[in-house]
């Protein structure tokens, strides 16, 4: 059993070491529990001390990507949501980050993330785009999945190197106003 009040008063770093040994063992979480957890660590981690976050930068991620799984494993999140966590992670991550090596690192994940789950084609979507409204309501929530999961990235666009993804990236980027 886990003591969610105890979680509560620990630091992002002690926080994400427990998070990154011990979440694999807990069974029969609540998915309402999950959920605090998640935003427990978000939490953590947006009042974190920046010093703090920069050092155990792995350390927070792993852990963070432990805790999305297990919610996902234990039925809280699904595939679609975990996804999105970790782009939000991995944007906020390269936010805080001041090594040039890691944002480098953290924004080629998160635009690798968030292009491979795109549930359409670019070319699919910038037909669709123009119509959205008489769409049958999956292509719309999986345009709106889209935009969900594309825009966190505009914040990190102009960091880190350019990757090969650079135009397919760019080409979404210029999407996302005109996205449900």
């Amino acid at each position: 059993m886990i003591d969610l009040c105890l979680l509560g008063k620990l630091s992002i770093g002690d926080l994400s070491m427990l998070l990154a040994e011990r979440t694999p063992t807990w069974t029969g979480i609540h998915p309402s529990d999950w959920h605090y957890l998640l935003a427990l660590f978000n939490s953590q981690l947006m009042c974190a001390d920046r010093q703090a976050v920069t050092r155990d930068l792995p350390l927070l991620r792993r852990a963070y990507e432990t805790l999305i799984e297990a919610a996902r494993d234990g039925g809280a999140i699904d595939q679609r949501e975990s996804v999105l966590r970790l782009v939000n992670l991995l944007v906020a991550l390269a936010a805080i980050s001041d090594s040039d090596e890691e944002i480098d690192d953290l924004v080629a994940e998160a635009k690798r993330v968030a292009l491979e789950n795109v549930p359409m084609s670019l070319e699919s979507v910038q037909v669709k785009v123009r119509g959205w409204r008489t769409l049958p309501i999956k292509e719309i929530r999986d345009l709106r999945y889209a935009k969900n999961l594309l825009t966190p990235l505009g914040s990190i666009a102009n960091r880190g190197s350019r990757g090969m993804c650079s135009t397919n990236f760019e080409a979404w980027m210029g999407l996302l106003s005109s996205l449900p």
